[in-house]
């Protein structure tokens, strides 16, 4: 694979994208304000004719003018009132300004991953890469195991040539779900760039079968790889460390999952590694019956990072373990609430809905 075509699997390629400016540049050196004249009339001639032109049509979007909407007195403060206004302006393609509504959003709701998500978008729509990069990190610390997050950021790296960063977000991903197809074309799109050519066969077969058997081992040797040849001091360690525990507990390795994410939390306390381990744990904990230290364990998140997905998820499952029906289903909506995405959680809260009733009719 050449370098062109590299970037398959995470967006425009590089060569793509310089084509487009190069274009646009050629473009505005004969349009002005979207318009342009053909000929030159002289005194007692008539005009040449004004041919008209939608610079949309061929990528080029008119800076946002005028004064920013504001939301109506006494919703001044309300995030949901600046985002339904940013809404309206990225409907209508006037990003920047969609940008700067969101971005008073996150400043008014800090912690809710929604509104950083919006930003992130507002601001890849106008080819802000790395204020992109920077909003979706940022949601990321409220929902550690979101992989469409971790994809998106990949995205953004791999505009960025941060290839090295991509792949470590690509597999945090895998580590979650291995059949994640996304993540596995992106590394497919990387692996030439970053000396990886050795996976190449293996990537082939993922990125087009995602669900194949041997997708969790694969991801694994390919961490292995990395903490094999890298030093604790280096920027990803502890990182890859945390996916490598995930692996081991999905493989039911649970004696040394368990110590590998204590290991984590300890080397680097308060870091978002740590905090990703210690979600780990309370699925950890969930799994293996072990209840009364998933709870202990998730009040404490509860306190550290109150909005993360996962860890109200299995707060449900050990409350409906215990025989708490109606709170479990309160801890999953909020669970799925914070985490649409995820299907299975909606179909079980389905369920659980449906126990209730019948159990109300008895």
């Amino acid at each position: 694979m050449n370098s062109v075509n590299a970037g398959t699997g995470l967006g425009m390629s590089r060569l793509s994208r310089g084509l487009q400016f190069s274009f646009t540049t050629l473009l505005l050196a004969g349009i002005l304000g979207g318009c342009t004249y053909l000929g030159n009339a002289k005194d007692g001639e008539k005009e040449p004719e004004k041919l008209e032109f939608d610079l949309s049509s061929i990528g080029i979007k008119k800076g946002s003018s005028g004064p920013l909407e504001t939301p109506p007195p006494g919703l001044e403060e309300k995030a949901p009132a600046w985002s339904e206004i940013g809404n309206k302006y990225e409907k209508i393609g006037m990003f920047d300004y969609a940008e700067k509504c969101y971005l008073k959003c996150t400043e008014l709701s800090p912690s809710d991953k929604f509104y950083w998500h919006s930003l992130a978008n507002a601001r890849k729509l106008q080819n802000k890469f790395e204020g992109s990069r920077e909003a979706f990190i940022k949601s990321l610390d409220y929902d550690v195991n979101d992989i469409y997050t971790m994809a998106a950021i990949a995205f953004a790296d791999a505009q960025l040539v941060k290839d090295i960063e991509a792949r470590y977000y690509l597999l945090s991903a895998l580590s979650i779900r291995p059949d994640f197809q996304e993540a596995w074309r992106g590394l497919y799109g990387l692996a030439h760039r970053i000396a990886e050519d050795k996976y190449m066969p293996q990537l082939e077969r993922l990125r087009n079968f995602p669900g194949e058997g041997f997708n969790r081992c694969f991801a694994q040797s390919m961490i292995t790889a990395y903490l094999n040849d890298h030093r604790p001091e280096d920027e990803f360690y502890w990182g890859y460390q945390v996916s490598y525990g995930y692996f081991l507990m999905n493989d039911r390795k649970y004696a040394e999952a368990e110590s590998l994410l204590k290991k984590v939390i300890a080397a680097k306390p308060g870091s978002w590694e740590a905090l990703r381990a210690k979600v780990g744990l309370t699925t950890l904990y969930t799994r293996v019956g072990r209840d009364d230290e998933a709870l202990s364990l998730i009040a404490e998140l509860e306190k550290e990072s109150p909005k993360q997905p996962f860890v109200w998820f299995n707060k449900a499952l050990v409350t409906r373990r215990k025989g708490d029906l109606n709170t479990a289903i309160e801890y999953l909506g909020k669970a799925t609430s914070l985490a649409p995405d995820h299907g299975s959680w909606g179909k079980l809260f389905g369920e659980w809905m449906e126990e209730e009733k019948k159990a109300a009719k008895s």
